[in-house]
């Protein structure tokens, strides 16, 4: 099980549904040796990323979410989504 800096449940009041769903996967699905941070200021300008996952073999990476429901998406191509 992964660990989320901070724990999902101290973050109720901002993270959204699809933020807390991924979160939960993300703890349950991802190995011990992963951490992830939600929500954490990064770089000169603090972006701040709604997942930061590191892992000591793969590296880093970075996932903001988009909650869309499939039937809400119009179109898609390779420079936009509508």
């Amino acid at each position: 099980m992964a660990i989320i800096i901070p724990t999902v449940s101290s973050c109720s009041e901002k993270i959204t549904a699809g933020e807390k769903r991924l979160a939960r996967l993300l703890e349950r699905g991802l190995s011990d040796s992963c951490t992830c941070w939600y929500d954490t200021p990064m770089g000169k300008q603090h972006s701040h990323p709604d997942f930061v996952i590191l892992t000591a073999d793969k590296g880093i990476l970075f996932i903001e979410v988009k909650y869309w429901f499939v039937t809400k998406i119009k179109g898609a191509n390779k420079t936009y989504v509508q």
